[in-house]
C-alpha cells in the first residue's frame, strides 16, 4: 500500500507525479478566444491513440488522490472542465471507443444552461451539458467533479463567495448523482493557500489548477497541476511535454514562469472589478 502522503510528495514535483491533461470543449467548430480551448474529436482521438501506444494507463483525479493500492506506473489522468454538451456528443464516445475514463469538472450553476460566464471575445455561448447527459456519463466510467457554481475566478472575490462556490457545487452534485464527491478544479486555474483550506475543509480529497508553482507540501493534493491541451498543440508536443513533465527541472521552469504570470495578474486585477479583471486577463 503506498500513503498518501507519499504520493501527493510526487504531485508537488518528486518521484510520483503523473500528468494530467486538461480539455475544454471538443468540436469541429469553434468561433472567437474559444478556439483556442477547443480540440476536434479526430484530434482528441490521435491524442488518446498516441496514450495507448506510449503504454500510458487512465486513471481518474479521485483514483489517483484516494489509492490504497499500486496504480500503473506509466499513468494519465484526462481532465474536462466546464462541462459543456460537446463533451457528450463528441468526447464521451471517443473515450469510450478507447476503454479510456477521465474526470469532468462540471460548472454546477449552469448544468442545462450556456456558457454565459464568458467574455464576448469567446464568441456566441455554448450550451452546457444537461444533468441526464452528466449521469450518463458517469454511468460510462466518468468521475463527475466540482469546477464551481458561476466560475467565478476564485482568488479574486470575497472569501464568503468563494466559500460558497465551493461548498454548495459540492452538496448539489452529490444530490442530483447520489454519490460523493471528491475532487474540485479551480475556475481560471487560480488558487491560493486560503482557497486549499476551503476545498480541504469542504469535504473534498484533492484540487487542480493549471500550470502552478510547487505547492506547499500540505497543499499538494489540493494544487495538482494540469497539462493544458488547446488546439495548437501538435502531438508531438503534447508527447515531449508528457516527458519533460517526469523531468523536474523542465517542471520547475514552467511554474516559475506561471507563478510571474499570477503576481502579474493578481496585481492587474486590483485595478479592476473581479469581473473586469478575469474578463481581460482570461483572453
Amino acid at each position: 500500500m503506498i500513503e498518501r502522503e507519499t504520493i501527493f510528495a510526487g504531485a508537488a514535483g518528486e518521484r510520483q507525479a503523473v500528468p494530467i491533461l486538461m480539455y475544454h470543449s471538443v468540436s469541429r467548430h469553434a468561433t472567437g478566444s474559444m478556439a483556442r480551448f477547443t480540440v476536434s474529436p479526430s484530434t482528441l482521438d490521435q491524442q488518446i491513440s498516441y496514450l495507448r501506444g506510449a503504454g500510458y494507463t487512465p486513471v481518474t483525479v479521485s483514483q489517483f488522490a484516494n489509492v490504497r493500492q499500486e496504480l500503473p506506473e506509466r499513468r494519465v489522468i484526462l481532465t474536462f472542465d466546464d462541462g459543456f454538451a460537446d463533451f457528450h456528443q463528441q468526447a464521451l464516445p471517443v473515450l469510450a471507443r478507447h476503454g479510456f475514463c477521465a474526470t469532468l469538472y462540471l460548472l454546477v450553476g449552469r448544468v442545462g444552461g450556456v456558457s454565459d460566464w464568458q467574455p464576448a471575445a469567446f464568441g456566441a455561448t455554448l450550451p452546457m451539458l444537461g444533468w441526464s447527459q452528466v449521469r450518463e456519463a458517469q454511468s460510462n466510467g466518468i468521475e463527475i467533479s466540482s469546477h464551481g457554481l458561476t466560475h467565478a475566478a476564485l482568488d479574486l472575490v470575497p472569501h464568503d463567495q468563494a466559500r460558497r462556490e465551493i461548498v454548495e457545487s459540492r452538496l448539489i452534485l452529490q444530490e442530483r448523482l447520489g454519490r460523493a464527491v471528491d475532487s474540485f478544479a479551480y475556475p481560471f486555474g487560480y488558487h491560493t493557500p486560503a482557497l486549499c483550506r476551503m476545498v480541504r475543509e469542504a469535504g473534498y480529497s484533492s484540487a487542480c489548477g493549471v500550470e502552478i508553482p510547487v505547492p506547499r507540501r500540505r497543499d499538494a493534493p489540493y494544487a495538482l497541476p494540469r497539462i493544458e491541451v488547446h488546439n495548437r498543440l501538435s502531438l508531438e508536443e503534447l508527447a515531449r511535454r508528457l516527458d519533460a513533465f517526469h523531468r523536474p527541472a523542465a517542471r520547475w521552469g514552467r511554474q516559475a514562469r506561471s507563478l510571474v504570470w499570477t503576481i502579474g495578474r493578481r496585481t492587474f486585477a486590483r485595478r479592476f472589478s473581479p469581473r473586469e479583471a478575469h474578463g481581460v486577463l482570461s483572453e
